[in-house]
């Protein structure tokens, strides 16, 4: 396997928002590109990473291969970089380690290699949700959710995220001790609209941990929108789109939580 990638600045973010909360991970290399499934460590979440082979400057894989990644480590490698970098990833059939190098577009052109040890990691599989009729599906501006997910942050509490068809998106943080935070914005708008709903929709809500708010808030930082969707019986669903395509994409599924869990 041989990948060179177009934008080290989407790589960091990518890997960021991998580490966030997990370990050890298993990368799947097939002709098609690379998959990436994984639950973070306290079961509340699961992310899905899918880089298509045009995703990439160029890709080779000539025969499928897994490997067992410590994900903190590749995070503290790639962060290396420079924003105008070439980082190229390499392993042989049947490897122990994966190489990074990362090629300095300074007028030093410095190159860096790393040797990051494999890890034989068995992992449980994970079932992904597949053809689900979802309730509502929106779209929020990258720029806008961070800033409320930033609001939300003030003060110490769980952030309840709903929708009203045809009138607002709301964002409420509730503190025992600290008060309320209450942010609405009318829909659509610029950077906040409905995508598609079923005839019967009019409005719901999702509780969020504001644990998975932080990791909402570092996986959206992936692309300029998030696309969310509920159902009533599944978890969150919130996909950020890495090309015009749609062939590549990272997403987490949220559990969320009860009004007895808050």
């Amino acid at each position: 396997m041989n990948c060179v990638f177009a934008d080290p600045n989407i790589l960091k973010r990518i890997v960021a928002a991998l580490s966030k909360d997990l370990g050890l991970v298993n990368f799947y290399f097939d002709e098609s590109g690379l998959k990436i499934n994984a639950m973070n460590d306290s079961h509340t979440d699961m992310r899905e990473f899918v880089l298509d082979q045009s995703f990439f400057v160029s890709y080779t894989c000539v025969q499928p291969i897994v490997i067992g990644v410590n994900i903190t480590v590749l995070n503290m490698f790639i962060k290396t970089a420079g924003l105008k970098d070439t980082i190229i990833w390499n392993c042989k059939p049947e490897p122990t380690i994966m190489t990074i190098l990362i090629q300095d577009a300074s007028e030093n052109k410095t190159s860096t290699e790393f040797a990051l040890k494999l890890i034989d990691f068995e992992e449980d599989a994970l079932s992904l949700p597949q053809d689900i009729a979802w309730d509502c599906h929106f779209r929020i501006g990258t720029a806008l959710l961070r800033q409320w997910i930033a609001k939300s942050k003030l003060i110490d509490g769980n952030v309840c995220l709903g929708i009203e068809k045809g009138k607002e998106i709301k964002v409420e943080v509730k503190s025992d001790t600290m008060g309320t935070i209450s942010i609405k914005q009318h829909i659509p708008s610029v950077m906040a609209q409905m995508v598609q709903s079923t005839p019967t929709f009019t409005r719901t809500e999702k509780l969020l941990s504001s644990k998975e708010a932080d990791c909402l808030d570092v996986l959206i930082q992936c692309s300029p929108g998030v696309d969310i969707q509920y159902e009533t019986s599944m978890p969150i669903c919130c996909t950020s789109y890495l090309d015009k395509d749609k062939k590549s994409y990272v997403r987490l599924w949220i559990a969320p939580m009860s009004n007895e869990e808050e």
